[in-house]
């Protein structure tokens, strides 16, 4: 079993691994949404980059925490401003006039232009350039306003062709996964103008095709045309650049004559699909070899660019290869139109997506596989959560900025905090500046000084502990762990009931003082007795010195002698002090009940067992009987002999039930007495104890502090029935650990009933 020192290192342990699997699934989460939102934008560019220099950015300074970002192209041995994200004003204007930059070599971007390697600068008012107060650099900080700056090449094939830039206004540096995110954002941004460039000379070829083969006009020999519609008169050059275009991008060129249904494949499409040299094609030969699935979805995309719904026909679908197997293609072109408006033919490229399909499949099921995780750490936070709030002991984690990490309920309820102060995040100053000004430390001159010394008592190296009263009334012990990262755990402990235990023994001595006395008065009554006094004296004060149980020998030996005198007076010639001898009597008898109670109060220790219910019951209601007889009232037992057994102290047990009966038998007359024993299914099995009585009740006020030690209902009712008020504090407690609990519902003038619930099911009582 886990010690209770153990046990606020585990929770700590546990919260700061939750921590740092949230955190890092929050970060694998927005990495994976900055990635797919970039991709998303570069597959629907036609042709602009701002818009996906405007997107990486975005995702760039928010994932990085930085204040804003932009990007440069590299001109000669300039670089020219491409995009910004949320600059200041200033510096926008400024960037504005003068978008074109030439950077000293002593300058950030000079030495990226230099090293084509990322630049971090921690603070950039210590670099040469602005401690040298280099006018460009020192107007391009100061509009910025920014202290610490991350700069990143874009590189294609080694050569710089341009800079990804990210700033922040404080001096905070960039951790090492950051500057990879934002590296991988510079890629980013080079496949994306690759993507563009690439895009741009395929229009420009296919716009020169249509302009060198006019509707009816057949310019190349069969031959010619299965090396593709190169435009007319084009040079070796540029079609070694088209050529390389529709290579580099995965995609081969058809070209599809509506009126005849002869469809051209590049080679590079047919080796693409899997067709041979000689073999011919027409659309429905293609259409056959569609996904049966995908086949509508094309014929619609076709049929709206046909009737110049959209601008060009496009669509992705599967197909099927010679051997069977099932690829993706995205497929798109322009139809030319006769003077009728009549497409009689369609020009376009064709490529295979199967794996970009597989990597969106990929990417999804990682985003899945993310929301499962994220659901997972939410219910493991929710469980730890809920097992931390059901601690009796409250437990804070304290951040290295002494920020509130994780805080249970019962530290919120122990310091009777409303919820503006205490919430997750909150400085720990706050609270104590809070406290401070509400008076809980006492009166305070210097409320800065007060928070200041209590501050410094939870820093203190090595740890910390400390006792006080809490604006709750209770007493509190506080105990302040450091942690590696810096930051604290603090366990509060309510230690008002041990508190209460060392007020209730030191009552115990001022009784047990008050007894020593009555007893030192009959030993000056009576020679005869003399001895056996001075003994019970000794041991009352052995008692006093060792709070030991055995104060209630010598508290025995005083009543039976006192019994002994009062029954035999005439004997001992002691009819004079019978009265006195009665009061002493009577005083013993109630101090040993109060002594006995405490003493069950401060220490209890359980035999768990498995025990058969209906026996105890028997037991109890036979010794209850007399109890009941002696006031009028019945008593009336309810339980079958097929109840079942349960695992419980029996000796417990008996006097828990024990303790319900008598008391309801002392406040009930010519009335009715019931116990009644059940099962019960309440997400578990249980096994209810209930003690009715149609006595004298409590009003609600009566029963709020029914089951706190040394409390009865009311004086009145102390001074009519006696007792300690410690009965229903130990039945309560009894039941407690064993793992159940008592409960009671009253009406003043009806009646009661104290119902117990204990565990019923197979499990140990822990």
């Amino acid at each position: 079993m886990m010690g209770a020192a153990a046990m606020p290192e585990c929770h700590a342990e546990l919260e700061d691994k939750l921590a740092r699997a949230q955190r890092e699934l929050s970060e694998a989460r927005a990495q994976l949404a900055a990635t797919d939102e970039v991709l998303r934008v570069i597959a629907s560019s036609t042709g602009e980059l701002e818009p996906v220099f405007e997107t990486i950015l975005a995702n760039a300074t928010r994932i990085c925490e930085a204040k804003f970002g932009t990007l440069y192209l590299r001109e000669a041995n300039a670089f020219r401003l491409a995009a910004m994200h949320n600059p200041p004003p200033a510096l926008a204007e400024a960037r504005q006039r003068e978008p074109l930059v030439q950077p000293p070599p002593d300058t950030a971007l000079g030495r990226l232009a230099a090293t084509k390697q990322a630049v971090h600068i921690a603070d950039v008012r210590t670099l040469n350039a602005y401690v040298q107060r280099i006018p460009h650099v020192v107007a391009t900080v100061e509009l910025g306003g920014y202290r610490t700056m991350l700069l990143v090449p874009m590189l294609k094939d080694n050569e710089l062709i341009g800079a990804l830039a990210i700033y922040r206004q404080e001096v905070r540096p960039f951790t090492d996964k950051q500057i990879e995110l934002v590296t991988s954002f510079a890629h980013q941004a080079v496949i994306a103008i690759e993507n563009v460039r690439l895009l741009n000379e395929l229009r420009e070829s296919l716009l020169q095709q249509q302009t060198a083969n006019p509707p009816g006009r057949r310019t190349r020999s069969n031959d010619d045309r299965r090396s593709g519609p190169l435009p007319e008169g084009a040079d070796t050059e540029s079609a070694e650049r088209y050529a390389l275009a529709l290579a580099s991008i995965n995609e081969g060129i058809y070209d599809w004559n509506i009126v005849t249904d002869e469809v051209y494949f590049s080679p590079a499409l047919r080796a693409m699909v899997g067709l041979s040299v000689d073999e011919q094609l027409t659309s429905k030969n293609w259409f056959d070899r569609t996904h049966p699935d995908d086949r509508l979805r094309y014929r619609r995309a076709l049929i709206a660019h046909f009737k110049g719904e959209t601008r060009r026909f496009e669509c992705e679908y599967r197909y099927q290869m010679p051997d069977g197997t099932w690829r993706w293609a995205r497929h798109h072109g322009i139809a030319l139109r006769g003077a009728d408006g009549r497409a009689y033919r369609m020009v376009g490229a064709t490529g295979d997506i199967t794996e970009t399909k597989q990597r969106e499949r990929e990417l999804q099921t990682a985003k899945a596989e993310a929301a499962a995780a994220r659901d997972d750490v939410e219910r493991t936070h929710e469980v730890l959560q809920t097992v931390l709030d059901n601690m009796t002991d409250g437990v804070m984690l304290l951040d290295k900025n002494f920020r509130w990490k994780f805080v249970n309920h019962q530290v919120i309820d122990i310091h009777r905090l409303p919820p503006e102060v205490a919430f997750p995040g909150a400085s720990n100053y706050d609270v104590l500046r809070f406290q401070a000004e509400r008076g809980d430390f006492g009166p305070v001159d210097d409320v800065d000084r007060a928070v200041q010394d209590r501050a410094s008592a939870i820093l203190k190296p090595g740890g910390n502990r400390y006792e006080r009263r809490t604006a709750s009334g209770r007493y509190v012990e506080f105990l302040f762990k450091p942690l590696d990262d810096g930051g604290r755990l603090q366990i509060l402990r309510d230690i008002t009931e041990l508190k209460d235990r060392e007020e209730a023994l030191a009552a115990a001595k001022r009784v047990a003082e008050a007894a020593r006395d009555a007893a030192e008065e009959a030993r000056a009554q009576t020679a005869v007795a003399r001895a056996e006094v001075e003994r019970a004296s000794q041991h009352k004060s052995q008692f006093l010195a060792s709070m030991s149980h055995e104060l209630r020998t010598p508290l025995n030996a005083i009543i039976g002698l006192t019994e002994m005198m009062t029954e035999h007076a005439p004997h001992f010639g002691t009819e004079k002090s019978l009265e006195p001898l009665r009061r002493v009597l009577k005083s013993g008898r109630h101090l040993l009940n109060l002594i006995n109670e405490i003493l069950d109060l401060s220490k209890i220790e359980l035999n768990i067992e498995r025990v058969a219910i209906a026996p105890i019951v028997d037991e109890v209601a036979a010794t209850s009987r007399p109890l009941a007889e002696r006031n009028g009232n019945r008593l009336v037992i309810d339980c079958t002999a097929d109840i079942g057994t349960i695992r419980a102290d029996p000796l417990r047990l008996r006097q828990v039930l024990l303790n319900l009966l008598s008391n309801a038998c002392k406040f009930t007359k010519d009335g009715e007495v019931a116990l009644r024993a059940r099962k019960l299914v309440d997400g578990r099995e249980w096994i209810e104890f209930a003690v009715a009585d149609n006595g004298i009740g409590m009003t609600v006020e009566q029963q709020a502090n029914l089951f706190e030690a040394f409390t009865q209902a009311d004086a009145s009712t102390a001074q009519r029935f006696g007792g300690t008020g410690l009965g229903l504090a130990i039945t309560r407690k009894l039941a407690r650990i064993m793992g159940g609990d008592v409960t009671v519902t009253s009406e003043s003038g009806k009646g009661s009933v104290f119902a117990v619930r204990l565990p019923g099911g197979a499990g140990d009582v822990s």
